[in-house]
């Protein structure tokens, strides 16, 4: 009896909630949601490879990706394809592309944006999966000399025959995702969420002191394929807990630590 009560307090947790969903076309191409950031302040870049050719170098034609832009609202905003070079790295200026679109005037200093490969080796269906770019990220905060570097969380959002659809999962209760970073006194926190599911979400980002203060609650609708940023000011004589609660199975965020001339980016 024991054992049963367990199961049904499980099923309410895991019953058709998974992580991520698994497209049913084995054409299909997958992404994170990675965020961009670009003002006088920010620029982002990525780490482009050639996915295809580390499995067919020799066979495999000219490979493309498709590189789609959403405001943080989760509108498609802007789409460029880039060819590949095969065996080596290229360096995509995200915020060059957005400058052609007017992206601080129209459409905000933040949003999101998924990197879709062209072309499927051979044994990727033949292994029941799909190739999914879950790269690094870069961002370079004002005169930086260096930038800072952050790989892909999860597989967020499909493509197939031009459809994208988000495959993060979402589920009946609310969830906590407690924060495993301690906010220091001394520095600004942003935490950027970015909504994976097909349907809005209502995320509440709960600040809570550890060695006094007040707690900060603040609450944001983010829509499917949008981005939200929490920030935070810490005093430095306070440090702060994280605690992200919504209906997204992981509201794993990206966190931004930044101290007037220095910042650093890193999932917590």
């Amino acid at each position: 009896m024991k054992k049963i009560v367990q199961r049904i307090y499980k099923a309410r947790w895991t019953y058709r909630q998974s992580l991520t969903k698994k497209p049913k076309n084995v054409s299909t191409k997958i992404s994170d949601l990675f965020v961009w950031r670009s003002s006088s302040k920010w620029e982002t870049f990525f780490e482009l490879v050639d996915i295809a050719s580390l499995f067919e170098n020799k066979t495999m034609p000219r490979n493309y990706v498709d590189i789609v832009f959403f405001n943080s609202n989760g509108e498609t905003i802007l789409q460029r394809k880039i060819e590949l070079i095969k065996n080596r790295r290229q360096v995509i200026n995200i915020s060059n592309l957005l400058s052609k679109v007017g992206h601080i005037e129209k459409y905000g200093e933040v949003g999101a944006f998924a990197i879709f490969h062209s072309n499927i080796p051979k044994i990727i269906p033949k292994l029941s999966s799909f190739i999914a770019e879950r790269g690094y990220v870069s961002y370079k905060y004002k005169d930086n000399l260096l930038c800072s570097y952050v790989h892909g969380n999860l597989d967020a959002i499909s493509m197939c025959e031009n459809n994208i659809n988000t495959v993060g999962g979402r589920g009946f209760l609310t969830r906590k995702y407690n924060l495993q970073y301690e906010l220091k006194g001394g520095s600004v926190y942003e935490l950027g969420i970015v909504n994976s599911s097909n349907k809005n979400m209502l995320v509440e980002c709960e600040f809570t002191p550890i060695n006094g203060g007040p707690i900060v609650t603040k609450l944001e609708s983010i829509n499917s394929k949008g981005v939200k940023v929490f920030s935070i000011g810490v005093d430095p004589k306070h440090s702060y807990r994280a605690i992200m609660s919504s209906k997204l199975i992981m509201t794993r965020p990206l966190v931004f630590r930044i101290n007037e001339d220095y910042f650093d980016v890193f999932h917590g």
